[in-house]
């Protein structure tokens, strides 16, 4: 199983990224890999990163709010 996860993945550079104060601190780890990915979106139901809206012009949101907005348009 993690070959399989190895070989569909891409390596991120390391980066640091100017997170606000976040509730949880230990969530600097998803905005930071979300702008090394240069992501669309940030899907979670972490009420902690929720509260943020976006980062860095990523928009932060629900999976049914990620559902609505890219495919049930």
């Amino acid at each position: 199983m993690i070959s399989v996860v190895k070989s569909l993945s891409n390596d991120c550079p390391t980066i640091s990224v100017d997170a606000p104060q976040l509730r949880d601190p230990k969530d600097t780890i998803v905005l930071a890999a979300a702008v090394a990915a240069n992501a669309e979106a940030i899907v979670t139901g972490d009420l902690d990163l929720l509260v943020l809206i976006e980062f860095n012009e990523i928009p932060i949101l629900t999976p049914q709010d990620f559902l609505s907005r890219y495919f049930l348009d």
